[in-house]
């Protein structure tokens, strides 16, 4: 009898050991657990904070690709502008120029043609005087304008091409971080036509 009781007893200090040994790995499990849960939360937040700063990425980038893209075409703007403007300008010049000739020219043909029609009845009775010395004086007068207008003359660097485009150097390209891009705006204002 106290045999049996003493094997029952071992069996059960087994069985409790054993027990023990189980509730020992559920404590480590356990233990596992909130390491685990804790780097998960940690890297959510991590995931959650890159998210923002890959948004913030995005949303610099835009900016700066709208800004490259203002740049160039207020740069082509430019250019175009630079060049244009004073040839419009000293084409004007010349058509109002040529307007002035033609009248000055009309006006020399009458008189000239007045003057012939005076002189060649000179042989009739007729006091024409006063008349030719009249026509001869708008005569002398209508030359006189004519050579007094200034001359716009329209040569080859009025019509001379613009910059090329492909000189645009865009603001943070590596041309113009390494120190060799070029303006192209430069010298485009003083590439127009010459003083009349």
């Amino acid at each position: 009898m106290v045999t049996d009781l003493t094997q029952d007893k071992l069996a059960l200090e087994s069985k409790v050991a054993a027990l023990n040994k189980e509730i020992v790995k559920t404590l480590g499990l356990q233990d596992v657990a909130d390491q685990l849960r804790a780097q998960v939360g940690d890297l959510e937040a991590k995931a959650r904070r890159d998210a923002e700063a890959s948004a913030g990425e995005m949303e610099r980038l835009r900016r700066s690709r709208r800004e490259s893209v203002e740049a160039a075409v207020t740069q082509v703007f430019d250019s175009v502008n630079d060049w244009y403007a004073p040839r419009l300008y000293r084409l004007s010049e010349f058509v109002a120029q040529r307007d002035i000739v033609e009248a000055a020219v009309g006006r020399r043909q009458v008189d000239e043609a007045l003057l012939d029609f005076v002189k060649k009845i000179r042989g009739v009775d007729l006091n024409l005087d006063a008349m030719e010395e009249k026509l001869a004086a708008k005569l002398a007068k209508s030359i006189a304008d004519g050579d007094a207008i200034d001359e716009v003359v329209i040569d080859d660097d009025d019509f001379a091409p613009p910059n090329s485009l492909k000189r645009l150097v865009l603001p943070g390209s590596p041309s113009r971080r390494n120190g060799d891009g070029a303006d192209p705006g430069a010298g485009s204002s003083t590439s127009g036509a010459k003083p009349a």
